[in-house]
């Protein structure tokens, strides 16, 4: 008996590890590493049987805000809730995971051409439109989702995981609370962005970069800028080299 006591105690010990090996503690649901993997795993099903494999981020939306104000308590409870209605979104054999913290994601594969995705992605709007029950609270939690697919937008995981990180980011600075599919337009802009951090870390490297200090028009402070200088000798504001970026940054004097 005592043997079989000990065998069967060495098993469930076994299980323990591999849950916690491949399960997030607080939701059950795939973790990081789990999830990276079963993502590797649909990709190469879609790649030796056809299909798409479609790969979908989820952040919720100013978490932080929800543990500060009113504990991590309440910041769990929330989690759980989200993992509880993306596993009723999802279905057979699609993946939902916690990638960290108010990080989700899914993954599904799907036909070419399958508008799985959008649906996924508008039932979670619809889904987190909803109060969360938080015994005494009840919250309105939005979240922002971004998506990308395989083979369409990426050849590979890294690049699936990159794009469709990207579209995310658009939803979050698009004002929050809606989701993005990546498309050639964010293909060319992430193109740009990664050669224009080539160059500055060149141009870093050479010397090249050099602060310039100027008067500011607001009363009690000062300016500073930055500035290029390029190979021909020309000087080149911040404004040129970072869209959207003012070449001017007050400081307050203290």
């Amino acid at each position: 008996m005592r043997v079989l006591d000990r065998t069967h105690e060495l098993e469930v010990s076994r299980q323990q590890a591999l849950f916690l090996a491949e399960r997030d503690p607080l939701t059950a649901l795939a973790n990081r590493v789990s999830f990276a993997r079963d993502l590797d795993a649909a990709i190469n099903t879609a790649q030796v049987h056809g299909g798409s494999v479609q790969l979908l981020f989820a952040d919720l939306d100013r978490f932080k805000e929800i543990n500060d104000n009113y504990g991590h308590a309440v910041g769990d409870a929330v989690l759980l809730e989200v993992a509880t209605r993306l596993r009723t979104i999802c279905r057979g054999t699609e993946v939902p995971g916690r990638l960290g913290g108010d990080e989700f994601g899914i993954i599904c594969i799907t036909p070419l051409q399958s508008e799985r995705v959008r649906q996924i992605a508008t039932e979670i709007m619809e889904a987190m439109s909803k109060p969360i029950d938080c015994g005494r609270l009840q919250l309105i939690v939005s979240c922002s989702v971004g998506f990308a697919s395989f083979p369409r937008d990426a050849s590979d995981s890294p690049t699936l995981q990159r794009f469709a990180d990207v579209a995310l980011y658009h939803s979050k600075s698009s004002g929050r609370s809606t989701w993005t599919e990546f498309d050639d337009t964010m293909a060319a802009e992430l193109h740009s962005r990664q050669g224009l951090e080539v160059e500055l870390r060149a141009a870093v490297a050479a010397g090249e970069i050099e602060p310039w200090y100027q008067p500011s028009s607001a009363p009690g402070a000062t300016g500073s800028s930055v500035s290029k200088r390029s190979h021909a000798g020309n000087t080149q504001s911040a404004g040129s080299f970072f869209p959207g970026c003012s070449s001017r940054w007050p400081k307050k004097v203290r």
